[in-house]
């Protein structure tokens, strides 16, 4: 009875320190696997903190948004480069009363544009105009000349209308180049150009002969011309809606004039 009794006991100790045993290698074995392989950090887990917001953020400004305005002026500028710019005068327009009335009724115009009003009969006695040969490309710029600067002749850089002649058939682009510089010069300080074209250079369905225009205006693009704006006075070519204001390109105007049979611009 008691060898049974021991027996049980010692089977009880090895059970007991088994037990104790196979705890302390679990133990162990936890300590080394975090030592080895330990545990990651609890914040990679959660949802992204500010420096990870921060990032965030930052990935969002690589995108092309531009807030800064020096940032925009950095920018290609060929769309406001190409931008068309016109100036045109607000010249009241005026009809020619006859035929060969062409020159008073352009002067009449540029007059009325300064608040001068003289009538066509007055200006055609001054500027001797005939009923044939009309006006004389001088007779008109001493007449306005006259009006505008109290002085009919006008002399070295003194301001004041001039006449200047072309050969027929001028094509030479200097010849071009100088008078589209005229032009805006002259529409810079308000004196509308006088030319003198050939009729059926701006009207092919009309006919040849030499006529007095008024240039007002132009618009350009990279201060390169495209076209005019000029005044028609001819009873001819009124418009319901424009009158004698119209749209002429820059080649067209400058054809016209030089093929006329008196190529010549007052300006």
């Amino acid at each position: 009875m008691k060898a049974v009794k021991r027996m049980k006991f010692k089977l009880v100790s090895i059970i007991i320190i088994i037990v104790i045993g196979c705890t302390f290698y679990y133990i162990n074995e936890s300590d080394q696997k975090q030592k080895d392989h330990p545990i990651e950090n609890k914040q990679d887990q959660q949802t992204p903190d500010k420096d990870d917001k921060t990032n965030k953020d930052d990935h969002t400004n690589t995108q092309t948004i531009i807030t800064d305005p020096n940032q925009q002026d950095e920018q290609p500028q060929h769309k406001e480069q190409d931008k068309q710019k016109v100036i045109k005068l607000d010249v009241p327009q005026s009809v020619q009363e006859n035929n060969y009335f062409c020159v008073p009724a352009c002067v009449q115009m540029v007059l009325r544009y300064h608040d001068i009003e003289v009538s066509q009969t007055q200006l055609s006695k001054e500027m001797h105009t005939d009923t044939v040969t009309g006006t004389e490309y001088i007779d008109l710029a001493n007449t306005l000349n006259a009006y505008l600067f109290h002085k009919q002749h006008i002399e070295g850089n003194e301001p004041g209308y001039r006449v200047q002649t072309l050969a027929i058939n001028d094509q030479s682009s200097q010849s071009q180049a100088l008078f589209e510089q005229r032009v805006k010069s002259d529409i810079a300080s308000h004196d509308p150009v006088f030319t003198a074209i050939d009729v059926m250079g701006l009207y092919p369905d009309l006919y040849h002969g030499n006529h007095m225009i008024i240039v007002i205006g132009y618009a350009s693009t990279n201060d390169v011309i495209d076209y005019y704006y000029i005044i028609d006075s001819s009873y001819t070519v009124q418009d319901q809606i424009y009158g004698g204001l119209k749209i002429v390109g820059r080649h067209e105007l400058y054809q016209a004039i030089i093929h006329n049979e008196e190529p010549a611009y007052i300006w």
